[in-house]
């Protein structure tokens, strides 16, 4: 475990996709009341984007703006919260963490596209890149599934065959960039630059020393911001 003394940076902005669904099947309910689904998740250029910086040890607090932003609850019920909250539990000595999220909704609420469980994703990402854990991405995608069904896909991004209660992603041959709805176009997969990548500042996957933490994982190209399922 790496020790959560705080980086050189102030923050860290993730910028995560929604997605869609190009195949659903629904199946009778298991024992636990779930029910078993197999689908094909696709994620799309909308984004929302989640900014985390340092707060005191044990307090996670959350703003939120933008399309729907009244509509999204501010309190331990926000899964971007939960998100930070059980990473913090999981992953760090007792009591020793906090985060400030700030998320900009552009995906829209209770719209089906997951903007909730994107924000998980986001939050997931950017807290363990800000407190400098020793996380593996299997380790984050365990806990994006305690979140939620949609969350581990959110993490993943491209297009994923998902089952279980829709947990379980596998990536799959995507459209690319063909059109989808009313100009939202696919977004490609994460490609698999992730936490170490960060962490070693390769050129592809580079982390700037500006104010921000900035991670690009469509090389060549870099952006100010991490993606979670970057779009190429």
């Amino acid at each position: 475990m790496a020790s959560a003394t705080p980086p050189s940076t102030s923050g860290v902005r993730v910028r995560v996709p929604a997605k869609i669904n190009l195949a659903l099947k629904v199946g009778a309910p298991r024992p636990d009341g779930y029910h078993p689904l197999a689908t094909v998740y696709q994620a799309v250029s909308l984004y929302d984007e989640v900014f985390a910086e340092w707060a005191n040890p044990d307090e996670f607090e959350v703003a939120v703006s933008g399309e729907g932003a009244d509509q999204v609850p501010l309190d331990g019920s926000n899964l971007a919260v939960r998100a930070a909250m059980l990473l913090a539990l999981r992953h760090a000595p007792h009591d020793s963490l906090g985060a400030r999220l700030s998320i900009k909704k552009s995906i829209p609420v209770a719209g089906g596209l997951a903007g909730g469980s994107a924000n998980g994703a986001a939050a997931l990402l950017a807290c363990a890149v800000l407190w400098d854990l020793d996380v593996s991405p299997e380790e984050l995608r365990g806990l994006a599934a305690e979140l939620g069904g949609d969350v581990p896909f959110a993490l993943l991004g491209g297009t994923a065959v998902g089952s279980g209660r829709g947990e379980d992603v596998a990536p799959a041959t995507g459209p690319g960039y063909l059109s989808v709805g009313a100009g939202v176009r696919p977004s490609r997969p994460f490609d698999g630059c992730g936490l170490s990548a960060l962490r070693r500042s390769e050129p592809e996957c580079d982390a700037t020393r500006s104010a921000t933490r900035s991670h690009e994982c469509a090389p060549p190209r870099r952006s100010t911001t991490a993606r979670c399922g970057a779009e190429q």
